[in-house]
């Protein structure tokens, strides 16, 4: 009997993965164009690995360069009416004092907001 149950728990795991249901994507790479603000952190231009735990609604974000946390923000999970293209950063105050406001990432209809 414990053979049939482990088969049965095995086919669950096979159909959860093969449907999506794995675990959510916690992480991902942008690349900011021009040296902006998140949280009051001052980040230079260029790519950056990103790591999010959401604690929904609220989102704690790590911006990671060569492997070390350089700035940590607290977003907001929000949804978007279609999945995103590509990864992308929304910037405000662009002419003046660019400030990160969202992260977009290919192929997820969730961004993670800093308003």
């Amino acid at each position: 009997m414990k053979l049939k149950s482990l088969a049965l728990a095995l086919a669950a795991m096979v159909i959860a993965a093969a449907t999506g249901m794995a675990k959510p994507k916690t992480s991902g790479t942008i690349t900011l164009n021009m040296a902006a603000t998140v949280a009051g952190s001052q980040l230079a231009a260029g790519m950056y690995k990103v790591e999010w735990q959401t604690h929904s609604p609220q989102t704690t974000v790590n911006f990671l360069k060569d492997g070390k946390v350089v700035a940590t923000a607290v977003g907001m999970t929000k949804d978007l009416d279609k999945k995103a293209d590509n990864n992308g950063v929304i910037y405000d105050n662009i002419d003046t004092a660019p400030v990160v406001k969202e992260l977009r990432f290919a192929g997820s209809s969730q961004a993670i907001d800093f308003d």
